[in-house]
């Protein structure tokens, strides 16, 4: 217990020496990014009402990329920092095979790391053909656009650790683009035979490096569309928002702070305990859990978030899903071999049923940006501002009358 005290004053003041030049930076310039030209602006197109608590209208594709940043050399896998990057998108074709989940693990990983995962799953080793809601490398619908989603994972997590909230995005009409942030995620295969791990540092470095990992995605897609790259050229980059599990909550936090073309956040248990810059009216979902001992750890408990919530301009919500442990909102439950120890939302009765917490958070988060980046009323009078499980979750919402959404 001694040593976990230690560790975890470490961590707060490690974050509080961090924070205070992240506020800093938000007050005064943010990070340079690309201007959008007005071609990549659109009007949203709405069409009818899709219920968020199923998917949508469209078919979904999915295909891996790598975006390599060669302003930064890491010497932790000795290489240009390199981000393999999940992207689901709406589509029509049907015609190829559906993702399975060794798919999203990396088909194309050394056989050396596919050897290891055998020794780790063992007989659960089927798990991997397990087929998802997605068609791999799908052809994109060719016409129209639609708003983007960046998806940052959690400590040591991955980048398709919510999928599921992934695909249901993508069918209702929107890009999702997540990548693994390098030596954050568990494992991620950079290229050429190349595999980078968790590097515990990144605790501390990630802070302000992922932020500028959403900068740079965003600027490399921006540069992709316009090369009409088939996926890129479709997005509206006119209409962003950010999405992230823990300490991808914060990443998403810290970078609608970071970069103004980010227009609104849904953050999963973040375990953010600082105060937002007197500016920020930025749309944002907050979604705790009851029962999340991981948050508990960092930051001693939910309170920090709530009075996040209370203090914050512009219209927000939050949610705390009730026995929802540090993980019930994510796909990690299935994706962790049987004899991994977890017990912050899975694999144990005492907490929400796991599917029923992804159902919550992915409906609640889909209706969410289906109102701040297509500007559509009918989720926010007809979804958003009712408790719409109110067996398990406690609901609030504030809007002191800055907010930005006409």
């Amino acid at each position: 217990m001694k040593l976990s005290a230690q560790l975890k004053g470490l961590f707060v003041v490690t974050l509080l020496v961090v924070f205070t030049s992240l506020v800093a930076c938000g007050e005064g310039e943010r990070i340079p990014s690309k201007l959008i030209s007005k071609k990549y602006f659109h009007l949203p197109e709405t069409g009818e009402y899709q219920n968020p608590e199923t998917m949508g209208r469209y078919q979904v594709g999915v295909t891996t990329k790598l975006y390599i940043d060669y302003d930064i050399y890491e010497w932790w896998g000795d290489s240009f920092r390199t981000l393999r990057t999940e992207i689901w998108y709406p589509t029509q074709d049907t015609e190829g095979p559906l993702n399975t989940i060794r798919d999203y693990a990396g088909t194309d990983n050394p056989e050396w790391l596919w050897g290891l995962v055998q020794i780790l799953y063992g007989d659960k080793m089927d798990m991997f053909d397990t087929p998802t809601d997605s068609f791999r490398d799908a052809k994109p619908i060719e016409e129209g656009s639609f708003p983007m989603v960046i998806f940052s994972h959690g400590l040591s997590g991955i980048r398709f650790q919510n999928y599921s909230f992934c695909e249901r995005l993508a069918s209702h009409g929107f890009i999702v683009v997540a990548p693994d942030h390098y030596g954050n995620a568990i494992f991620s295969d950079i290229g050429n035979g190349k595999v980078v791990i968790f590097d515990p540092i990144t605790i501390v470095t990630g802070i302000t490096q992922h932020p500028r990992d959403v900068t740079f995605l965003i600027d490399s897609l921006i540069d992709e569309a316009k090369d009409d790259d088939p996926i890129a050229s479709r997005i509206d980059f006119g209409r962003i928002g950010i999405s992230g599990h823990s300490y991808g909550g914060m990443t998403s936090l810290y970078s609608a702070q970071m970069d103004h073309r980010i227009h609104s956040v849904g953050a999963m248990n973040a375990p953010y305990f600082s105060q937002l810059p007197d500016w920020y009216n930025v749309p944002t979902f907050y979604i705790m859990g009851g029962s999340d001992g991981m948050v508990a750890f960092f930051i001693g408990s939910n309170e920090p978030v709530r009075r996040l919530y209370a203090s914050q301009k512009g219209t927000r919500w939050y949610i705390e899903i009730r026995k929802a442990g540090h993980y019930s909102v994510t796909d990690v439950c299935d994706l962790f071999p049987d004899w991994y120890p977890v017990d912050e939302g899975c694999k144990s009765d005492k907490f929400i049923n796991n599917d029923l917490a992804i159902q919550i958070a992915s409906s609640y988060l889909t209706a969410f940006f289906h109102y701040t980046l297509y500007w559509d009323h009918r989720y926010l009078d007809q979804y958003l501002l009712d408790n719409q499980f109110p067996e398990y979750i406690n609901l609030q919402h504030r809007d002191d009358g800055t907010n930005p959404i006409p």
